[in-house]
């Protein structure tokens, strides 16, 4: 059975993406003014190729309009697998059709820390990426630019973390809960 994971809305699009268990990702085309129960395309995490699906079970998606990419987290094969999460990064999702479609770059491997990746947080430039069964929240630097088995620029313990978000420095805390900010 598919179940929904995390989504993300992008209000000036009306487009909603869903993260789901099956490894694929839902994609609803104006969702606001054409409600309806199936997605419009449904993207499946591909090869470089776009022939064969690399993804097991997709936890979380954010969608960034301005640069149109769209970062889907995998958390592998196997729960505390150690290491076989993967984030996948897809360009121009926006027009993209349904079916396998080969990311465009992927970043997994023993150096990225990646087991079950399941939250993201984005400021435009850096990713914050939660790993649930790490109980760590990873900061990757430039993450448009990453691909492969590369470190995170910052990792921090916390234990049961289940989310991260980007905080503006105006609500910020003062002292404590920071990942080298955002």
């Amino acid at each position: 059975t598919a179940l929904p994971g995390g989504l993300d809305y992008e209000a000036t699009s009306d487009r909603l993406f869903v993260a789901v268990s099956n490894g694929t990702i839902y994609v609803y085309d104006d969702f606001l003014d054409s409600p309806g129960n199936l997605p419009d395309r449904v993207i499946t995490p591909a090869d470089s190729f776009g022939t064969v699906q690399i993804s097991t079970s997709i936890r979380d998606v954010l969608y960034d309009r301005t640069n149109d990419v769209l970062f889907a987290t995998d958390v592998g094969a196997t729960s505390g697998a150690s290491d076989d999460g993967a984030i996948y990064v897809f360009e121009g999702v926006s027009s993209a059709a349904g079916g396998l479609l080969a990311a465009d770059r992927v970043i997994t491997g023993a150096a990225t820390g990646l087991d079950d990746p399941s939250d993201l947080a984005w400021n435009g430039k850096n990713l914050w990426v939660v790993d649930e069964a790490n109980e760590t929240i990873s900061l990757f630097e430039d993450a448009l630019t990453l691909d492969g088995n590369v470190a995170p620029l910052a990792t921090r313990v916390e234990a049961d973390v289940r989310s991260v978000e980007v905080v503006p420095a105006a609500v910020a805390p003062t002292a404590g809960g920071s990942i080298l900010g955002g």
